[in-house]
């Protein structure tokens, strides 16, 4: 999953965070912000992206 957050988080809150998607959905979760997606890859992944929250 590619995230956005309003604040800065920690390693640990992103980590947190993740293992609680990972609960909830049932299957691993990786968390990124776009900024870390590889350049080779971000057209791929900005193609597929979906919005499933926004404030």
């Amino acid at each position: 999953m590619s995230v956005e957050f309003a604040n800065r988080k920690s390693l640990l809150g992103v980590v947190k965070l993740e293992r609680k998607l990972s609960e909830a959905l049932g299957k691993k979760v990786d968390l990124v912000t776009e900024e870390a997606i590889s350049p080779y890859i971000l057209k791929d992944v900005l193609r597929d992206l979906e919005i499933i929250y926004a404030s």
